[in-house]
């Protein structure tokens, strides 16, 4: 991506970023291109070069985090952001809890029936009486995490409501979005998706092996709202080593 970011800790337990990004290159390519949502950047698709963000992540208590950014590309979407992880000691092990919620809405030429005939539209479901590419989505989910001695239970749930799916800056490789769901082929955010998960990760520095984890996750995804009526994503399972 080109771009500037900003950040800044002045402030005890306060950090505080914000930027602006308006070209991306993808790695097997020598242009650099404007940035769009899934269902507009193709190769005759509409791009925009401002993408703007802000926000903050604050340290309430040495167990409990709060974020809060907001975002917009223009002509495509504005996105509120909010989230709270929070980490509970136990007689044995902790459990931490990560709530993540979105809030998407049309912005500039989306938000136009003009605009979204230019193609400045996103990708989702649109019905009988559901206005075709616009921006309409809210996006939230759960995670939860229970760590002892090096192993971690992990279980979780998300949905997705609207008419589109959630929009996403989705280029360059192994672009990803900030939800629990984002996974190695799909991030499970289709309109009306609800997704459910478990997993299960160890950290080997428990048997003497520091810097080396693995992990294994299974998502289920269901509900997609579609013109042939609600469907399912297939599951995934992967596994992830990680020499840090």
């Amino acid at each position: 991506f080109k771009g500037v970011q900003v950040t800044s800790k002045e402030f005890e337990n306060l950090t505080v970023t914000a930027g602006g990004l308006e070209k991306v290159k993808d790695r097997n390519s020598t242009d650099s291109l404007g940035l769009a949502i899934a269902g507009a950047g193709g190769l005759a698709g509409q791009r925009s070069n401002k993408f703007y963000f802000g926000g903050f992540d604050y340290k309430i208590s040495p167990n409990l985090l709060a974020q809060y950014y907001i975002s917009n590309l223009e002509d495509f979407y504005s996105q509120n952001f909010a989230g709270l992880v929070h980490t509970l000691p136990l007689a044995t092990g902790k459990l931490t809890s990560d709530l993540r919620y979105f809030h998407s809405e049309s912005d500039g030429k989306n938000a136009s029936s003009s605009g979204r005939a230019e193609g400045y539209v996103s990708t989702g479901y649109y019905g009988s009486g559901i206005t075709k590419g616009e921006v309409d989505n809210d996006t939230f989910g759960a995670t939860f995490t229970y760590v002892v001695a090096g192993h971690s239970f992990i279980g979780g749930f998300q949905t997705v409501n609207g008419d589109s799916n959630m929009p996403f800056i989705n280029q360059g490789s192994g672009s990803t979005v900030y939800l629990t769901s984002n996974s190695q082929i799909t991030n499970f955010t289709r309109a009306g998706e609800r997704t459910w998960m478990a997993g299960y990760a160890y950290d080997f520095s428990a048997a003497g092996l520091p810097g080396l984890s693995s992990k294994v996750m299974y998502l289920s995804g269901g509900n997609v709202k579609s013109a042939r009526g609600d469907l399912n994503e297939c599951c995934l399972l992967y596994t992830s080593p990680s020499p840090r």
